[in-house]
């Protein structure tokens, strides 16, 4: 009766063992990513204020409109924010 080459070198109940643990171990690291998977995905950060505060950009956002102050619409067209009437804090 010849046994494998594996079983040869180390005793029957060794070499289950080794396969055994083989297995627990696939079996624990298939755990760990499916967990990791199934986690829910953290909120994304709050986005800073657009416009300061008591604005009046800030007020007609507020409203649901865009401000009409020339200043506001030139920036807007520009793709930026007005700077004289949404000053950033001093520090």
């Amino acid at each position: 009766m010849s046994r494998p080459f594996l079983f040869s070198l180390v005793g029957c109940h060794e070499a289950a063992r080794y396969y055994a643990m083989q297995n627990l171990a696939l079996l624990l690291a298939s755990v760990v990513v499916l967990c990791a998977a199934n986690t829910a995905p953290s909120a994304p950060p709050k986005a800073a204020p657009k416009y300061q505060e008591g604005s009046c950009c800030d007020k007609a956002a507020k409203k649901g409109d865009k401000c009409i102050h020339p200043c506001c619409v030139k920036a807007a067209k520009a793709g930026k924010v007005c700077d004289h009437c949404n000053e950033s804090p001093k520090k």
